[in-house]
């Protein structure tokens, strides 16, 4: 309150009456400008065994606080693995809230009413970065780097409106390059998006000390590889609209040759469709403030169950589903 009324007698005594008026109204104005309420929502959609798995994501982002809704799918193998039996399966929607203003973060299951707390984990300042980075080169220092990750950052120049916002279009693509026989080969990851300046950050939010989350994770020991890390372009920091994956790699074959592959899937399933998000609304209406608060029906636990129950006999007809192919195969063979 000390604040509120210091400004306005401030401005009365310089300006008059009437100019502080507008320069308080004009003051309010760019505040409530400069940080918009957003609400964002982003759905990733991936193959799987030929049935498609889609996530939702829904963030909303007010001055010092956030909420982050989440629901997820994946593929649970019902059966014997050789069955390949798959169903998709809903996860319980989770919830992320996290208040800067209580230094804490809250973590709900809607579906059970519980939440568990613990405190914010403060993102790393640019002296304890050079600290770590200090003790990391003084480590690494007798030690030749074996694998090299480069990546380059493209600006394709193309832009389009999306939103509202002028987009980019930018290609950045992740090298893993051998530099000694370890017997690894060159693998790389390429991902094309359309980005925009949109921050959803908070200011205590953990992810701001991220960008130095690979230079602080080298292995040390013989079996792990020595990481070096060279950046080509300047690397792309803003929100990602639309994005799609795309990886190569160079497979070993049978007779022990290699050739080189390039699929959107996961190396494990090249043949399914890779992983492409996008969001599908972007809105700066005004938040309701219960967005940020724990309902009162909650409870708060230290630890809950994230995996759904499947019901025993959803999981006996992948079972029965493997042997009564087996039979039909058997069958099929004595026929002939």
């Amino acid at each position: 309150m000390a604040s509120t009324s210091f400004v306005p007698c401030t401005l009365l005594h310089i300006l008059g009456r009437s100019s502080a008026l507008v320069a308080i109204t004009l003051i309010a104005s760019v505040v409530s400008q400069a940080s918009p309420d957003l609400k964002i929502v982003a759905r990733t959609s991936r193959s799987f065994a030929g049935k498609t798995i889609t996530d939702e994501t829904v963030t909303y982002v007010r001055s010092d606080r956030k909420r982050v809704e989440e629901r997820r799918q994946f593929p649970m193998l019902l059966g014997p693995r050789q069955s390949n039996y798959f169903r998709i399966i809903d996860e319980p929607p989770i919830v992320t809230i996290t208040r800067c203003d209580l230094e804490k973060v809250f973590t709900l299951i809607p579906g059970t009413r519980e939440y568990r707390s613990q405190p914010v984990q403060r993102p790393l300042s640019p002296e304890q970065i050079e600290a770590i980075r200090a003790r990391r080169k003084a480590i690494d220092a007798s030690k030749t780097a074996t694998l090299l990750i480069q990546t380059e950052t493209v600006d394709t120049g193309e832009r389009k409106e999306m939103f509202g916002y002028t987009a980019r279009h930018v290609i950045t693509t992740q090298k893993q390059i051998p530099l000694a026989d370890t017997g690894g080969l060159p693998h790389e990851r390429v991902t094309d998006g359309w980005y925009i300046d949109v921050d959803t950050s908070v200011p205590c939010d953990r992810s701001q000390g991220a960008g130095f989350a690979l230079l602080i994770g080298i292995g040390g020991s013989r079996e792990e590889p020595v990481f070096t890390y060279k950046n080509i372009g300047k690397p792309e920091s803003g929100l990602a609209l639309i994005t799609k994956w795309l990886n190569r790699s160079i497979d070993v074959l049978p007779d022990g040759s290699t050739k080189p592959n390039e699929y959107p899937g996961s190396a494990a399933s090249p043949e399914d469709e890779g992983p492409q998000m996008q969001v599908t609304e972007i809105s700066t209406q005004p938040l309701d403030a219960s967005l940020f608060e724990i309902p009162r029906n909650f409870r708060e636990v230290q630890q809950f169950r994230r995996m759904p129950f499947v019901p025993y006999w959803r999981q006996a007809l992948g079972w029965i589903q493997y042997y009564w192919l087996r039979l039909k195969q058997s069958l099929g063979m004595r026929q002939s």
